[in-house]
């Protein structure tokens, strides 16, 4: 359905239900008690207002509704809402989120706890499971004059009990499957007659709900968190008063895993590949006996076989395919994962060699306020907020409990954060009216520290490189085989051919590239000494941000009727980073390729040329001895290194072995020789090369190990003027409609981390400056301009409410991730960047019923439309129908020319002929952006029945969202099914109100639901992974409150 369709029939429902009820609603009595449906008393403009009195799109719960739903965490009030879900990183509000998380970057959507500004959705989200919260609001649009920093999206307010000055407490039980246990207990009084506390401790465990098929493994996906709570209130007196609120919090589990939903390419797609050593596919002809046909978009016909380890150019950093020669569990197309799970790998640093799925979260924060009210019309707030966590992760990302391949990430993230914000409210009597003003100011001051690490415990990068005849000197190669390299300007070694490596010297003897020899602005490099952890990546990072704003909002209450809203927030984020990294890469041989089969005569080989070298291999099938057969250059680097022998067919062997006893042959015997070589299997690894242990691995990505490292330092500033311009109308005490201008901004930043990119300096026009330094990429800001129409109205005697909103979204600069191509380094990069002409459009229709004095209803749905107004060009190298190297589209990763491909200079944008890269850059202009359903609703029903002569409360709610495409492009690989949940409970309260007892079951029907996808290209084996939901749980929730 199009938005404008919508848009009228949100219009036709506004006149045919509202205006009625409004003229019904003339003629009854003025001072009617309002009754029917709770009203939730929200601050989400600072002020005390109920939900349907505050001029914007809301939605709040409070403390007896979260008790009523069972909400413990993020998921759990997703389903609840409208327009608003989760995602890997935080959460989205009417599609507006974070699209990455580089450690520069801010979220879409503010979190706060207490009014203090959260740095991480996931803090608030989950400390204390929800026990002990007063309240949660959820503020959609955007909230550019009041939150301002990161609400771009929206916001979310926590907002926990109080303490009391009269004595009281509670105590509470949770017991269901999957061995949940969870226990809480809650004590508050007075102090003194002028001071007040409230303690709370929760500890709550839970085994794994993820399936793990390694038979030494726990179950993933477990709960062990525990959080410890002081609050003291202090009325200092009657106009003043001060509240801090502190909390200890230990989470330390087995995180889940993704689930592969499929893997493979061609007939094979749907099946687990466990007979190729590595992935990915490699052009043949068709004759060729293991050909796969492709056919690509544009009807091109290709062929591609499986590639082969050490011949072909791999994976970095020389990954094997992790499912090799596996015998366990299909875990393909089910919710099940194996996973390494090392029971001595729960501590940060981890030790050497040891993987698993572990997690750990080690939280302290403190929220103060301070209020005082100066007179009758003039409030004076201080709000202090200091947050300080770790983070650490040592996560298993090959989904095999392998012990060849244990290719894992780990993480430490250290992030100390303190705010401090000053805000008076005031009101003032004026000849245009009654002002209600909100003004202020906002300082946060955050460091955020990141040690992110990828690992494999394989001998190939634990171990110091082997170089083999490649550390020959010129003397004993030209003494052995009369080549005289002094002459291609090369010094001392073999390994000389490949220049220098910059400030660490020339690849003779450069040294190993690490943090102790890092130089700030340059890339080094230099030979590989090995890593006892086997961290083929690690980098260190920092990011220092300062953020300042000023605002002040003010509401003019013109009459009875109408009043008018009017905001400006000034906002400034200044950004000094810092990336140092080093890690494990391999040199293809280039410049040493021409003498490799010359120096492998100093290893005991044969002369066997390359394969590329036609016209030497034309020369010798000439000769008379049969077909002459070259190897490809990483075949011949592995021979060089001693990683591997020539292979030989063993037919042409004992052929050859006749030819020469019958002196056919001469003196020679070409048994071992070019004519000989197996052009299929070209090399025999000298280990097996699943060893664990070996001096000389072979190396499976491009052929001659290197090390190198980078410390890149930067900083800039970003800055936006923020407006908000509202106009209420209430022409009943019960009805309000509103139309509203806002603005909104989020920082920019800079892409850190693996996911982050360097380049050299560059100017203004792009062009590369020759300083042989390197700058960050960075982001510019996001800016959004959204209008939306709002209603808010209470109908039927107080027993229906009704709210609704439309709105429009323009956005500048819309801060993204995704593989594009890059017409200046002539690549594809995956990166954050920023997109331009983006819209976003929807409405979201809210509606409880108090059908009767048992049954109340409520439903909420959403509709949101997004669009990428101009050109943004995206690559699709993971499409398993047309692989890359097939069809000649890149080669290592770059744009390049083929037979069916570009011209030299050509780019896919504008070159609808440059067949060869044009097939994997989609422009996206007119799609909807990723990550956003167009529907999503939910329906719950609360009835009050009589079993055995007590009340009890039983209560169902359905939810839904809509499918989406979760990488920008609009294509079946990329969706994320629509997914239900129905959960039920039945609740039952003493008379007292003391003792309430709830049994429960979410997931009702055990849905297998997935809220994300990632999808792989070959050197991934094409493999789409799923992010899955919990499946069905249940249990028994008892409180005792005394």
């Amino acid at each position: 359905m199009k938005f404008k369709n919508l848009f009228i029939l949100l219009l036709s429902f506004f006149a045919l239900t509202a205006f009625p009820v409004m003229a019904d609603e003339e003629d009854e009595e003025e001072d009617r008690d309002r009754g029917g449906i709770e009203e939730v008393t929200v601050t989400a403009e600072k002020r005390e207002a109920t939900v349907s009195d505050t001029s914007m799109s809301i939605s709040a719960f409070d403390s007896s509704l979260i008790e009523d739903l069972g909400l413990q965490g993020a998921d759990d009030l997703m389903d609840q809402l409208p327009a608003t879900t989760r995602d890997s990183y935080d959460v989205r509000i009417r599609g507006v989120g974070r699209n990455f998380r580089n450690l520069g970057g801010d979220p879409g959507v503010a979190t706060y706890y207490n009014g203090v500004y959260s740095p991480d959705f996931g803090i608030a989200a989950g400390e204390n499971y929800l026990f002990d919260v007063e309240r949660i609001e959820v503020l959609r649009g955007p909230q550019g004059t009041l939150y301002g920093r990161n609400s771009i999206g929206g916001a979310i307010n926590y907002i926990t009990k109080k303490p009391q000055f009269e004595n009281g407490g509670e105590i509470r039980v949770l017991a269901g499957n999957l061995g949940s246990e969870q226990y809480y207990a809650m004590a508050t009084g007075p102090i003194t007659d002028d001071l007040a506390f409230r303690v709370t401790t929760a500890d709550m465990k839970r085994d794994g709900w993820q399936n793990n098929v390694n038979p030494m493994g726990e179950d993933l996906n477990s709960l062990n968190d525990s959080n410890h709570v002081l609050t003291l209130l202090w009325n200092i007196n009657d106009d003043m008063s001060f509240q801090i609120r502190a909390n200890d919090r230990l989470s330390d589990r087995i995180i889940g895993a993704n689930v592969i939903m499929d893997m493979g390419y061609g007939a094979s797609r749907g099946q687990l590949n466990t007979t190729d050593l590595i992935y990915g596919i490699r052009q043949v002809d068709a004759d060729h006996p293991d050909a796969i046909q492709f056919t690509n978009s544009r009807g091109v016909i290709g062929y591609g076989a499986p590639k082969r380890a050490g011949i072909d150019l791999g994976n970095w950093p020389g990954r094997l395919n992790p499912f090799y020669g596996y015998t366990g569990e299909n875990t393909l197309g089910t919710f099940n994962t194996g996973a390494n799970m090392d029971p001595g790998c729960n501590n940060f640093p981890y030790p050497d060699g040891c993987a698993s799925n572990h997690e750990k979260f080690e939280q302290n924060g403190i929220q103060a306020n301070f209020t005082w009210d100066i007179n009758d019309t003039t409030t004076f707030n201080y709000i202090y907020g200091y947050v300080d966590f770790n983070y650490d992760f040592n996560y298993d990302i090959d989904a095999t409990y392998s012990e060849f391949s244990q290719w894992r990430s780990t993480v430490r993230e250290d992030v100390h954060m303190s705010t401090h914000e000053i805000n008076i409210n005031w009101e003032i009597d004026s000849p245009l009216g009654y002002w209600e003003v909100t003004s202020g100011a906002f300082f946060m001051d955050e460091n955020r520290n990141q040690t992110y690490g990828l690992h494999n415990s394989t001998p190939g990068l634990q171990n110091a490189a082997n170089y083999g005849v490649l550390d020959t000197t010129f003397g004993t190669l030209l003494a052995y085989t009369g080549i005289d390299l002094t002459a291609y300007g090369a010094t001392n070694s073999v390994m000389g051919l490949l220049g220098c490596t910059g400030y660490l010297g020339c690849w003779d003897d450069a040294e190993h590239a690490d943090f102790d020899n890092v130089l700030e602005g340059y890339s080094g490099s230099g030979r590989w000494n090995g890593m006892a952890n086997g961290a083929a990546y690690r980098h260190d990072n920092n990011v220092q941000n300062d953020a300042f704003a000023v605002y002040t909002q003010g509401t003019l209450r013109i009459n009875d009727d109408f009043s008018l809203v009017l905001g400006v927030r000034y906002a400034e984020d200044d950004k000094a980073v810092i990336e140092k990294r080093h890690g494990y890469s391999e040199l293809y041989a280039s410049a040493l390729a021409a003498f490799l089969p010359a120096m492998n005569l100093l290893a005991g080989a044969p002369y066997v040329p390359l394969e590329s070298d036609t016209a030497t291999l034309a020369y010798y099938s000439s000769l008379g001895l049969g077909q002459a057969y070259g190897v490809s250059a990483l075949a011949a680097t592995n021979v060089a290194i001693g990683a591997a022998t020539y292979a030989y067919d063993p037919t042409k062997v004992a052929y050859f072995n006749q030819l020469y006893a019958l002196g056919l042959t001469g003196t020679t015997n070409y048994a071992y020789s070019m004519f000989s070589i197996d052009p299929e299997k070209q090399i025999v690894p000298v280990c097996d090369p699943t060893a664990t242990e070996c001096a000389t691995p072979l190396r499976v990505y491009q052929g001659i190990p290197y090390s190198y490292n980078r410390l890149v330092t930067d900083n800039d500033t970003w800055s936006d003027t923020n407006i908000r311009v509202n106009l209420d109308w209430t022409p009943r005490d019960n009805i309000l409609m509103y139309l509203g201008l806002t603005t909104g901004y989020r920082s920019g930043g800079y892409a850190l981390g693996s996911t982050g990119n360097v380049q050299t300096q560059r100017d203004e026009f792009g062009i590369e400056v020759s300083t042989g330094e390197q700058e960050l990429l960075d982001y510019d800001q996001e800016e959004v301009k959204a209008i939306e129409l709002g209603y808010k109205g209470i109908h039927l005697d107080d027993t229906l409410q009704l709210f609704w909103s439309i709105y429009h979204y323009d956005y500048d600069g819309y801060q993204d991730e995704i593989t594009q191509y890059d017409p200046v380094r002539n690549t594809s990069v995956s990166w954050a960047s920023n997109a331009d002409g983006i819209t976003n459009q929807g409405f979201e229709m809210d509606l409880t019923w108090a059908a009767t004095d048992r049954l109340t209803l409520n439903m909420n749905y959403s509709y949101t439309e997004t669009e990428y107004g101009e050109d943004y060009w995206i690559l699709t190298t993971d499409d398993p129908t047309q692989p890359e190297e097939v069809f000649g589209g890149f080669v290592q990763g770059y744009v390049g020319t083929s037979a069916v491909g570009c011209q030299p200079g050509e780019t896919p944008i504008g070159n609808a002929g440059c067949a060869g890269t044009f097939d994997y850059a989609v422009n996206a202009k007119g799609d909807p952006l990723k990550g956003i359903p167009y529907d999503k609703y939910t329906f719950r029903a609360t009835y009050e029945a009589d079993i055995f002569g007590e009340p009890v409360w039983i209560t169902a709610v359905h939810s839904y969202t809509g499918d989406f495409s979760d990488s920008g492009i609009q294509r079946a690989l990329d969706r994320v099914p629509s997914r239900e949940t129905t959960n039920i409970s039945a609740s039952w309260w003493s008379d007292d109100y003391k003792t309430s007892v709830r049994a429960y079951i979410s997931n009702l029907f055990d849905n297998k639901n997935i809220r994300g996808i990632n999808t792989s290209d070959q050197n991934g084996n094409f493999r789409k992974t799923g992010i899955p939901l919990a499946p069905r749980t249940m249990g028994v929730d008892i409180r005792y409150k005394f």
